[in-house]
């Protein structure tokens, strides 16, 4: 059921009517001629069209052909013809210009975009290191956490992470491998080797922290 209107908000709305009807009724009529113009303008035109007739006849007797033939010789399309009080152009727009300008346009608008493309992937690019400690902050976390609370009970968050530490080793071999393909077999192991104590180092390095910063919490 729609909210009666108070009877002020009727009569605000009615003049608001009025008004907006007014302006269209105004804007309607315009500079709209009368009959007495629309005539003089029509006797205008239609003497101005006899005189232009008559010059021609005239100048066709004097050189000795048809009217028609001369008529044809002295019309130029190309001349803008007016039409209630405003020229118009009848030269038709030359198509090929317009083709070029919208072909450079589009050219312009691609390298623009290939431009900013260039700048956008300078922008984002991001070192490995970087790429890393984002996968590790954020979506490997979640990942985990999710692993844990499915429905096996020896998924863990710890089985999950000593399967992608498997999985870094692999993929950090392969990479190395790949990168290199003339290590002798005893060159590749001595990098894995290496590969191997530097995680184990680091793996290390953090527990000790971790030791240190348990040892401080219960001396305080």
């Amino acid at each position: 059921m729609s909210k009666l209107k108070s009877f002020e908000q009727f009569v605000s709305e009615m003049d608001r009517a009025e008004e907006i009807e007014q302006d269209i009724v105004d804007k309607g009529e315009g500079d709209v001629k009368g009959p007495e113009e629309v005539e003089d303008e029509a006797e205008t035109v239609q003497s101005e069209e006899q005189e232009d007739e008559a010059a021609v006849e005239e100048a066709a007797e004097d050189a000795g052909v048809p009217a028609e033939d001369l008529k044809d010789e002295t019309k130029d399309v190309s001349e803008p013809k007016e039409f209630d009080g405003k020229k118009v152009d009848e030269k038709p727009a030359d198509d090929s210009t317009e083709l070029e300008k919208e072909l450079e346009g589009e050219g312009d608008a691609e390298g623009d975009e290939i431009s900013e493309s260039e700048e956008t992937e300078e922008e984002v690019a991001k070192t490995v290191a970087e790429m890393l400690t984002e996968v590790y902050e954020s979506a490997c976390k979640n990942e985990a956490k999710a692993y844990e609370e499915d429905a096996h009970d020896e998924h863990t968050v710890e089985s999950y992470m000593k399967e992608n530490a498997a999985l870094v080793g692999a993929l950090a071999a392969t990479a190395l491998k790949e990168m290199k393909e003339e290590y002798s077999k005893e060159a590749y192991e001595a990098a894995c080797n290496e590969m191997i104590e530097a995680y184990s180092k680091k793996v290390n390095e953090m527990k000790e922290m971790d030791q240190s910063a348990d040892a401080e919490d219960m001396e305080d």
